[in-house]
């Protein structure tokens, strides 16, 4: 397996192999821009500043020095771990 290096973006999460795993950049959704692929991460926080902010972090600013949504980006992941662990958890209309 190619060791594809670190996330472009944070420098700090390991890519996947294959590299179309990974999150495609939003600076690289227009027709003849080369594929950028980021981390899972980065990936969702570019879709927040995108619907946010309505512009992503350009690429001359990588590494970021942190995410601009890390917090809500956790937040999601503790939900997802939760809701993981324990199915039944989750309230439902059934259950109410």
């Amino acid at each position: 397996m190619t060791d594809l290096g670190l996330c472009p973006r944070c420098d700090e999460h390991q890519m996947m192999h294959p590299p179309q795993i990974n999150a495609l950049s939003r600076l690289s959704r227009h027709p003849g821009d080369p594929s950028i692929w980021v981390c899972s991460d980065c990936g969702t926080d570019e879709a927040l500043e995108q619907v946010s902010c309505k512009q992503v972090t350009p690429k001359r600013d990588w590494p970021l020095p942190f995410r601009t949504f890390d917090a809500v980006i956790c937040s999601m992941k503790i939900q997802q771990m939760i809701l993981s662990k324990d199915p039944n958890s989750r309230e439902t209309d059934e259950t109410i």
